[in-house]
């Protein structure tokens, strides 16, 4: 009798995951670009360095020693500095694609400062990635949205990135 080898559980692939905490660090950044004023490259050299090594998570309703800890992906250094850098060179053109999608007196400077971040970093995906779907693109902002927004705002958010995806991903 031949005993077969147990088979490995196959490991995420933490691709994915490093392109969604490269977003999630492109909006923060641009956020505390934003707010603060402050230089892009050091920010950029603060979020790949400094910030998301050994990050966990554990439910906040849990003891300390109870339940398992989530690891948060790094985000992919070049994919992070690919969307800042990009989002800055491309900010006069998409502030404009962004208003012109926005109804009634709504324009991109009146929406909240995170939310017009997270806005313009999926309108710049939408617009130059092409090879990222935009049913990834999508969820991952619709993700974003309700993790940093209550659900009226990130049902508004949801209907701009509707809006923008027709736009600019009609096919």
């Amino acid at each position: 009798m031949t005993t077969e080898p147990k088979k490995q559980p196959k490991k995420p692939n933490r691709a994915g995951f490093r392109l969604s905490a490269s977003r999630l660090s492109a909006v923060q950044a641009l956020y505390e670009i934003e707010v603060a004023g402050a230089e892009p490259k050091v920010v950029l050299h603060s979020f790949i360095n400094k910030r998301w090594r050994e990050v966990t998570l554990q439910d906040p309703d849990s003891s300390p020693d109870e339940g398992d800890r989530a690891h948060l992906a790094n985000p992919d250094p070049d994919y992070l500095t690919k969307l800042v850098e990009g989002f800055i060179a491309e900010k006069t053109r998409i502030l404009g694609d962004l208003d012109s999608v926005l109804t009634g007196d709504w324009t991109a400077e009146r929406l909240n400062v995170l939310m017009r971040m997270l806005l313009c970093i999926a309108s710049f995906e939408l617009i130059f990635e092409k090879d990222v779907p935009k049913r990834v693109l999508i969820s991952e902002y619709t993700d974003l949205a309700h993790a940093f927004f209550e659900d009226n705002e990130a049902a508004f958010a949801a209907g701009i990135l509707s809006a923008l995806t027709a736009k600019f991903r009609p096919e």
